[in-house]
């Protein structure tokens, strides 16, 4: 395995998600400040050296370069497997979890953005509301139906630390009472995420 990069401005929030998924792979992922284009660059050196700039991208190959997930592919056991970051081998958690990803990237990144920007009639926030609700209802439904109060399977996976990066800009500032209130499951989730994402 090569070393990893990540070229990046400066809390640029593109960056928490890899840095994150680095940390629960037991990767080092070492961070370059873009002071120049291109501003988000992920790179590994070594034999398999390439480059890569799309968030997801980067945290699907860190995740699936994990000790965890390598050690799953081998075990063959369903236990195993749901101790993966990044599931593969089962077809069923596998879409599962890729559908999460997508999802998080597209409606629900774009329903935090539209909240944060402020956008809407007249430019209140409230009208934008109603899309955040209903990606929030969707966590929670997720988070509820597990045992274990992830979003998908018995354990930590790429998809709780993606989903959990996406509202992050929203819900990290607990003074934003009007967020955090629009469903009590999520904001749980959230503030448990700052205990089980420091235990990786």
């Amino acid at each position: 395995m090569g070393s990893f990069a990540l070229h990046a401005v400066p809390g640029d929030p593109r960056a928490l998600a890899p840095f994150i998924v680095a940390e629960a792979s037991g990767v080092v992922l070492h961070f370059s400040a873009a002071a120049a284009p291109p501003s988000f660059l992920f790179t590994v050196a070594g034999g398999e050296g390439f480059q890569l700039q799309e968030t997801l991208a980067i945290c699907r190959y860190i995740a699936s370069s994990s000790r965890r997930t390598r050690e799953a592919k081998k075990g063959g056991e369903k236990e195993d497997e749901d101790q993966a970051l990044y599931h593969t081998r089962g077809q069923q958690l596998h879409l599962q979890l890729e559908s999460w990803l997508d999802w998080a990237e597209t409606e629900l990144r774009s329903s935090v953005e539209d909240v944060l920007a402020g956008g809407g009639g007249g430019g209140s926030i409230g009208g934008n509301f109603d899309r955040v609700e209903i990606a929030f209802e969707k966590i929670a439904v997720a988070v509820q139906g597990s045992s274990e109060g992830f979003i998908i399977g018995k354990a930590l996976t790429v998809v709780d630390i993606v989903v959990w990066s996406e509202v992050f800009p929203l819900l990290a500032d607990t003074s934003s009472t009007e967020y955090l209130a629009l469903n009590s499951t999520v904001s749980r989730w959230f503030r448990y995420g700052f205990s089980f994402l420091n235990s990786v």
